[in-house]
């Protein structure tokens, strides 16, 4: 897939959703503190084969950690887990369908051609928000993350404008005919063209900027008749999640994209009966599409300390 998938931003997103060692049992170190007599008096009180259990979901779905390797905290941290980890992982498969999506239809209008390069011209893409909210999961969440990374990315649309690319040099040397003509804009002498360099203006989008977004939209309501439907734990850490894998993901895509100057039909306009140098036209939409990405390479998960089983966890005490 030309943007980055949905299974690599997942991997970034289960990364960083490990970080923050969340233990389980919620509240369990309020009436047993890290206290290496208190929990060994609490293990003791369960039968050998349920004490020193390894985890039975295995990394990078392993997101929660516990306070004490018992049996039973093992099945509520793998319970926690794999929902978790389902979410991103559809998710993020949304988010890059909609990626995805808004790179193969997306065009670029309006552009001003004078003398061999182009000037302004104005983005436009499909949103992002209607294919995740239709291919994601149908939960609370996964509307205001789609509306988030929606607003943000209408905002690094409007920032994208031509500013005095070379992208048109090679049609300096036909002259424009009586009335005029469209030709295909031609590839700059070094091939296209990187995405930086076409479009020096960009507002990039931020991970805070993108998780405040995400805190700050209600959640929705279940029906018209109902108040707004609870979020469920750890909101904040699924967005932060979720914003880290897009914006990491973002940054090397941008980094990467290139622009297909071929793409470009350019209109000129000679109101004289004779032919004359063609120095000025239009662009009024690209071919889409006009983006050429490259194939990102694959993401490396990267497992937390607690995540690797020590030696004393292979096989219960006897």
């Amino acid at each position: 897939m030309p943007v980055p998938s949905g299974t690599d931003m997942a991997l970034i997103a289960k990364q960083r959703f490990a970080q923050e060692k969340i233990c389980l049992p919620e509240g369990f170190d309020r009436f047993f503190p890290r206290d290496t007599v208190y929990k060994r008096q609490f293990t003791d009180a369960f039968p050998a084969q349920d004490r020193n259990v390894p985890p039975t979901i295995q990394p990078p779905n392993l997101l929660f950690d516990r306070y004490v390797p018992l049996r039973a905290f093992a099945e509520q941290q793998a319970t926690m887990s794999r929902g978790y980890a389902d979410f991103i992982d559809q998710i993020c498969d949304a988010i890059s369908v909609a990626w995805e999506t808004w790179q193969q239809t997306v065009k670029l209008t309006a552009v001003a051609y004078m003398a061999g390069t182009a000037m302004g011209g104005q983005v436009i893409g499909a949103p992002f928000a209607p294919t995740i909210i239709a291919l994601g999961p149908k939960v609370p969440w996964t509307a205001i993350i789609a509306n988030a990374i929606t607003t943000l990315w209408t905002q690094f649309e409007l920032s994208m404008k031509m500013a005095g690319a070379p992208l048109f040099i090679g049609n300096l040397s036909i002259p424009i005919p009586p009335g005029g003509d469209a030709l295909p804009g031609l590839p700059a002498p070094s091939g296209p063209l990187p995405f930086k360099v076409a479009f020096p203006m960009c507002v990039p989008i931020m991970k805070d900027a993108l998780v405040g977004l995400m805190e700050s939209i209600p959640a929705p309501p279940t029906n018209p008749d109902k108040s707004p439907s609870s979020l469920g734990p750890h909101s904040r850490v699924v967005y932060e999640s979720i914003a880290t894998a897009f914006v990491d993901s973002f940054n090397l895509w941008t980094a990467g994209t290139l622009v297909n100057s071929s793409a470009f039909l350019l209109t000129f306009i000679n109101p004289s009966p004779v032919p004359i140098p063609r120095m000025a036209g239009i662009c009024p939409a690209t071919i889409a599409p006009f983006l050429i990405t490259p194939k990102l390479p694959p993401t490396v998960y990267m497992p937390q300390p607690w995540q690797i089983p020590s030696p004393s966890m292979v096989a219960p005490q006897t």
